[in-house]
């Protein structure tokens, strides 16, 4: 549909149709899309409200039935599923509403028919084995369906699968994650191949940057490293996001990029305010020889690659034009690396951050975009609040910092309303 729309001002242009004929294609697609959308989604909860609701009837009366009709009651739910999941690609395998409804019902279903064989048989287990074999076997779903929704909800269950984990397991079945998170991601790159303007994949893209940032400090902890160790790895993700964010591939997509480069621009300026707050006689620095280390600096060269080679008309011709918040994960990495936490690496982070604001102050006056402006100032005023508390530095310096920031708050306000009031009478 998006590609019809989408060729309408060509056929415009070409003569083909005219404007009224153009406008009623896209009044009656647009409609279409409501629809589809609208069932999809009270599709969805019904089948999921439906399967919820038989496990409770079933629980209410589970104590008073007999073993045999117990096994048969749990298979009750994955029967179901089953058969209106044959049923759809049958008869349904073009309706998105009925695929999406069946699929997320089949899910539903093994995850009941999996805990009530493993009570009535009093299986012992952690609930992450619960979680690992409810995933494994979800995951056929979501490709056989082309179920997007079964899709998001694999992701949550894998991030849980990891979370489960209590003080006696073993934690190295954690390192499963990777394998299980990169088995969904074929279905995610056809889905925005297929339809790069879909509203679903942006939230593909939202659950994968949360499972991940949420995911990796307990993946790294399997491997033993160092507190100072585990950071690299957080700004080498975080680096990511922001370059992954630039690409033409998500920048196509609906809200793609954007979503992307957020996660990374937070989770940047996060591990920054935290850092402004580290001392030399508290924080143990990072030990080189660990093998641990190594990793992140082999991915943090990985990543150079990456910026380069994205970069690289760029750089031959501008590198000034290359934005800063793109590279900044640089220092970043260097200074959590090979620093001491002196005074001099505390002002190296508070000098990141400002820099970092001053960059975004910068761009919404150039742009003319509140938004970018104001997102800039929180995190001017973030920086001198989060001073504030710093005992090091006397209440005028302090005092003075905040009025300087709020005064400069409304000037750069007042600027960019000015700005804009001339170029909408232009």
């Amino acid at each position: 549909m998006m590609k019809i729309l989408s060729e309408l001002e060509n056929l415009v242009a070409a003569q083909v149709i005219d404007t009224e004929t153009a406008e009623k294609i896209r009044l009656y697609y647009t409609q279409k899309e409501k629809k589809v959308q609208t069932g999809f989604v009270f599709g969805v909860l019904g089948a999921a409200l439906v399967g919820l609701g038989i496990i409770l009837l079933i629980a209410h009366n589970w104590d008073g039935i007999t073993r045999p009709v117990k096994t048969a009651i749990a298979f009750l739910p994955l029967v179901i599923g089953q058969g209106l999941c044959g049923y759809t690609l049958a008869k349904k395998a073009c309706n998105k509403t009925w695929r999406e409804s069946s699929a997320i019902f089949l899910v539903l279903g093994l995850g009941a028919s999996i805990a009530l064989i493993a009570q009535v048989y009093h299986i012992p287990g952690y609930l992450s084995d619960l979680l690992f074999l409810w995933m494994l076997l979800a995951l056929p779903v979501v490709y056989i369906m082309r179920s997007s929704v079964a899709g998001l909800f694999y992701i949550v269950g894998i991030t849980g699968f990891v979370l489960s984990f209590d003080f006696f397991q073993n934690k190295t079945a954690r390192l499963f994650y990777p394998l299980l998170l990169a088995s969904v991601l074929p279905y995610y790159y056809f889905l925005a191949r297929k339809n790069i303007e879909s509203r679903v994949v942006p939230f593909f893209n939202f659950f994968i940057s949360a499972s991940l940032t949420i995911c990796l400090g307990f993946i790294i902890t399997a491997l033993k490293p160092t507190e100072m160790t585990a950071w690299l790895f957080y700004i080498n993700l975080f680096a990511f996001y922001i370059l992954l964010g630039q690409t033409k591939f998500l920048k196509k997509q609906f809200a793609g990029g954007s979503i992307i480069s957020v996660f990374g621009h937070l989770g940047m300026l996060v591990i920054l305010f935290i850092a402004s707050f580290f001392k030399s006689e508290y924080t143990q620095a990072v030990n080189k020889s660990n093998i641990v280390f190594l990793l992140a600096i082999l991915i943090f060269t990985a990543l150079i690659a990456f910026f380069v080679l994205q970069n690289r008309y760029k750089i031959k011709s501008n590198i000034i034009s290359i934005p800063l918040i793109n590279y900044v994960f640089i220092p970043i990495f260097i200074i959590f690396s090979f620093s001491k936490w002196g005074t001099a690496s505390r002002l190296a982070i508070n000098l990141l951050i400002f820099l970092t604001a001053l960059y975004f102050i910068i761009n919404g006056l150039k742009a003319v975009k509140a938004g970018v402006l104001n997102y800039g100032l929180i995190i001017l005023i973030a920086l001198v609040a989060f001073r504030f508390f710093d005992t090091s530095i006397s209440f005028i310096i302090r005092g003075a910092a905040f009025v300087i920031v709020g005064v400069g708050f409304f000037i750069a306000n007042y600027v960019l309303f000015k700005k804009r009031g001339k170029n909408e009478n232009k």
